[in-house]
């Protein structure tokens, strides 16, 4: 892939991540306020002709015809840093644009080079690492978003993750620096931005999404012992007497119960983390395991057991995918994500599959 067609791609990328958080009303200003553009051309009063922008997201007040605010989007894919020139000419094309707010960003996957980041603070610019899709490990249903607590990051720790990356899989939307905050989510980088447009509460208020509102759904309590029983149910469904848990049985029941296919040792897509070991999407249901895990078949099979525990926990209800990879622990101990919800499913998950492939009954009956 040419760098035009890489570039392209990505533009289309973000662009459709911008469309979608609109469209689900899931953006921080309401649906009806906003509209998203592509390749979206505004008059230059210096070059008296169009300047084109790669995204734009216009902010109307309540009936009026011109945007409040303009959220313009520079969309960079490089095979290597994004450079300072970049910046500098980006900002120069917003400074010729008239009649709104103007909210500067420049987006990449990648990294971006210390000039480029010292420039783009200077003059009030946000730089955006986009993960998106790419990196996220799990996807929260609308429904359960609001519960989930975004990542904060310092400084220091985001400039470091700007100029050099990360090999971090986490659960960041986006890393982006604004003034001094580092931010992992496109809702708490807009509120960054707008915090200094001159509107009043009032008028902010009309615009800003209310559907951030948590959901009165909450995850049921389960104890270590509601868990393990819920195990021991699964495996004697399996006619487990002894022995190594027939994990290929229980999918199999699976698939007559809740419809459930299983693709094991795929070729991992290459867009998706190295470490990425295994997923499951609940509608339908569906669980991958993917090759490069080392080898070690005690990693596919506790793969597929959390998978299945998130399956038969009810999970689907909050996500609509979740992931393991190679920093999930075989112990039962869930890895800490930040948000209450995630922590409290995986904990659940891993839980579910280490009681699942060593039964407590069978572990005491043989050794003791």
């Amino acid at each position: 892939m040419n760098s035009t067609t890489r570039g392209n791609a990505f533009e289309v990328e973000v662009f459709e991540f911008f469309r979608e958080k609109i469209s689900t009303d899931d953006f921080y200003f309401k649906r009806e306020s906003c509209k998203v553009f592509r390749k979206k051309s505004y008059f230059s009063r210096d070059r008296q002709a169009e300047i084109e922008f790669d995204v734009v997201v216009e902010v109307y007040m309540p009936e009026q015809d011109k945007p409040s605010i303009l959220f313009i989007v520079e969309c960079k894919n490089y095979s290597h840093a994004v450079p300072v020139n970049d910046a500098e000419e980006f900002f120069q094309k917003t400074q010729q644009i008239s009649g709104a707010n103007i909210k500067a960003v420049i987006a990449s996957p990648g990294t971006f080079q210390s000039g480029t980041v010292t420039f783009s603070q200077s003059k009030g610019m946000a730089l955006m690492q986009y993960l998106g899709a790419r990196n996220a490990k799990w996807h929260l249903s609308r429904q359960a978003r609001g519960w989930t607590t975004p990542k904060t990051y310092n400084r220091v720790s985001m400039l470091i993750i700007l100029q050099q990356g990360s090999d971090q899989n986490d659960y960041d939307e986006v890393r982006a620096l604004v003034d001094d905050q580092g931010v992992s989510t496109i809702n708490r980088l807009v509120h960054c931005l707008v915090s200094t447009v001159p509107l009043s509460s009032a008028d902010r208020m009309l615009m800003v999404s209310d559907s951030k509102r948590k959901s009165l759904q909450r995850l049921p309590y389960r104890s270590r012992t509601d868990i393990e029983r819920m195990t021991w149910s699964t495996l004697s469904d399996a006619n487990y007497s002894a022995d190594a848990v027939p994990i290929e049985v229980i999918c199999g029941n699976l698939r007559e119960t809740h419809g459930l296919v299983v693709d094991r040792q795929a070729v991992r897509p290459r867009e998706l983390h190295a470490d990425l070991l295994g997923r499951i999407f609940f509608d339908p249901p569906r669980i991958t395991t993917f090759r490069g895990s080392g080898g070690d078949y005690r990693r596919e099979r506790f793969t597929l057991a959390h998978e299945i525990g998130h399956l038969l926990l009810g999970h689907g209800d909050f996500l609509t995918h979740d992931s393991v990879d190679q920093t999930d622990g075989l112990d039962g101990v869930a890895t800490s994500t930040g948000s209450m919800l995630i922590d409290r499913m995986e904990w659940q998950a891993n839980h579910f599959a280490a009681c699942l492939l060593m039964p407590k009954a069978v572990f005491e009956s043989t050794f003791f």
